[in-house]
């Protein structure tokens, strides 16, 4: 699926990414935080397991939101019709959004990981399998790890905005889209925490063409 936003103006656009809301599982509602770092933004992309529609409802108040959907029960339940992949055209960059995750396996697998504590050894292999849905892009934003992160892979800006709701870990980032290029950053809405291996992903990214721009 695919939506364009026309030129880009001096200017420029800020864009607000967001993932895994899971409203109302893990909230009841869009942090008020959240919402005060995403005034102004001109769009909202939401990268999947938005969980009910109380969460697009708040965001919309704030801009327009395109979203896919993620692996969670209350996205197939409904979110049904929106796609699991969305390229958006914004100027002459094009912007791809993906949850990250197709099938159980690879769920089960991601679900065991993350329990044990190591969500951040998923940042490859996630980011990875997100980009494989797509054909040619300038930046990617995909979710389904709950760990905030901004990298490169194969000069394709990669962004994971954490997740939006929780009990710790929120965060969210924002993209600025310019005629001189993208560049996003994180926005924490929690103290970030240090992974319990902290040079794992540095040891995981060695090696690779996907390299960390920031994170934790």
């Amino acid at each position: 699926m695919r939506n364009r936003l026309g030129i880009v103006s001096e200017r420029g656009l800020r864009i607000g990414l967001v993932a895994d809301t899971h409203i109302p599982d893990r909230a009841m509602c869009v942090p008020p935080a959240a919402l005060e770092a995403l005034r102004g933004v001109d769009l909202i992309l939401h990268a999947g397991d938005i969980s009910a529609p109380a969460a697009l409802a708040e965001l919309r108040q704030l801009a327009p939101v395109l979203a896919v959907r993620g692996n969670n029960a209350g996205d197939r339940r409904n979110f049904s019709a929106l796609p699991r992949r969305l390229t958006v055209r914004v100027g002459p960059y094009r912007i791809g959004v993906a949850h990250g995750v197709q099938n159980l396996p690879q769920r089960l697998s991601d679900f065991v990981v993350g329990k044990l504590g190591y969500k951040h050894t998923l940042i490859a292999p996630v980011g990875r399998r997100a980009r494989r849905q797509f054909g040619p892009l300038d930046a990617l934003v995909f979710g389904h790890i709950h760990w905030p992160w901004i990298g490169n892979l194969d000069g394709v800006l990669m962004v994971n905005p954490g997740a939006l709701c929780g009990r710790r870990d929120r965060a969210l980032a924002l993209m600025d889209v310019t005629p001189g290029g993208l560049r996003a950053r994180l926005v924490y809405l929690d103290p970030p925490r240090q992974p319990r291996d902290s040079q794992f992903v540095a040891r995981l990214l060695r090696g690779g063409r996907i390299t960390q721009l920031t994170g934790r």
